[in-house]
C-alpha cells in the first residue's frame, strides 16, 4: 500500500501544534474554532490541543460533511490522552472525542476501573474492550473507519497490543453538520485526520492502515514535510500485520 493513495483522498488535518486559539487544517480549509479555554500540551508530536472540560472545537463550515459527495466511506484519526487526578478519573463520565461524523460519535465511558472506548451510531454501538485504569496515563490512537460495508474501530495504547471490532453497516450518508472535537472532556488530543470516499476492501487493509499510523509513517506530507517520506511504501497488506495484534472478536452489541 502507498500512502499516497489515502493522501491523495485526505480531506482535512490538525497538528493541533497551536498554542491557544483556532487549529489550522493544514491540508484542506476546515480550521477548527475553540470554544472555551482550548490551550496546549505536550503532545504525541510537538503540541496537543488541550480540553478543560468546558472547551472544545469546531470546525469552521456548517456542513463539513454535506460539501463533499456521498462517500464509499470514511476514515477519522486521532491520538488521545486523558488527565487523572488523586480523587476522579477525567472528572467526566463520558467525554466525547469526536462528534457528527456522518452519523457516529467517539466517546468514552468511565467506569471505576476501567475505560469503556465507544463508536455510537444510531441505535447500534461498536465497543472495544475496556481498558484498566493502570494503562490510562499514556497515549492513545483511535482509528473508525466504514468501507465495503464494513465499520472497523480500533485503540491502542502507546506500547501495548491494539484492540479491535468490526461490524457489518451499509447505510452511509453524508450530513450537513460541523464537526466537532472534545466536547465535555478533559485532556489532549493530537495528529487528528479525516479522509473521505476510501475504499479498503479487507480487516487486513484496515490493520494495515491502522499500524501505519501508529508507527509514524501516517504523519502526512504537507503537515509534517520533516517527518515525511514520500518514498514510503508498506508492501503486501496480510504480510504486514504485526504479530501484537490480538483481534477481540466479542465486542460488537448491535
Amino acid at each position: 500500500m502507498n500512502l499516497n493513495k489515502f493522501n491523495n483522498i485526505l480531506i482535512s488535518y490538525w497538528n493541533m501544534d497551536e498554542i491557544s486559539g483556532d487549529r489550522t487544517d493544514c491540508v484542506g480549509s476546515h480550521n477548527l474554532l475553540t470554544v472555551g479555554n482550548t490551550s496546549f500540551n505536550t503532545g504525541i508530536n510537538n503540541n496537543s490541543a488541550y480540553f478543560n472540560g468546558d472547551s472544545f472545537l469546531y470546525t469552521n463550515h456548517s456542513n463539513y460533511f454535506g460539501d463533499v459527495s456521498t462517500p464509499m466511506g470514511f476514515l477519522f484519526s486521532t491520538w488521545v490522552y486523558f488527565d487523572k487526578n488523586s480523587t476522579t478519573y477525567n472528572n467526566v463520565t463520558n467525554s466525547i472525542i469526536a462528534e457528527k461524523l456522518p452519523y457516529f460519535s467517539i466517546s468514552t465511558q468511565n467506569l471505576t476501573y476501567e475505560r469503556q472506548w465507544q463508536a455510537k451510531v444510531s441505535d447500534i454501538t461498536i465497543s472495544t474492550s475496556s481498558i484498566p485504569l493502570a494503562t490510562t496515563n499514556v497515549w492513545y490512537h483511535i482509528l473508525l473507519g466504514v468501507s465495503n460495508s464494513v465499520l472497523f474501530f480500533s485503540v491502542r495504547p502507546v506500547g501495548e497490543n491494539i484492540s479491535y471490532s468490526t461490524s457489518t453497516y451499509t447505510t452511509l450518508l453524508s450530513q450537513n453538520t460541523p464537526l466537532y472535537i472534545g466536547k465535555s472532556m478533559k485532556g489532549r488530543i493530537d495528529e487528528t485526520a479525516f479522509w473521505y470516499n476510501i475504499d479498503v476492501t479487507s480487516l487486513d487493509e484496515f490493520l494495515d492502515i491502522e499500524n501505519t499510523i501508529y508507527n509514524g509513517t501516517g504523519l502526512f506530507y504537507n503537515c509534517h514535510k520533516d517527518l515525511w517520506e514520500e518514498s514510503v511504501v508498506v508492501n503486501t497488506l496480510t504480510s504486514n500485520v504485526p504479530s501484537e495484534i490480538t483481534p477481540n472478536t466479542n465486542e460488537v452489541n448491535a
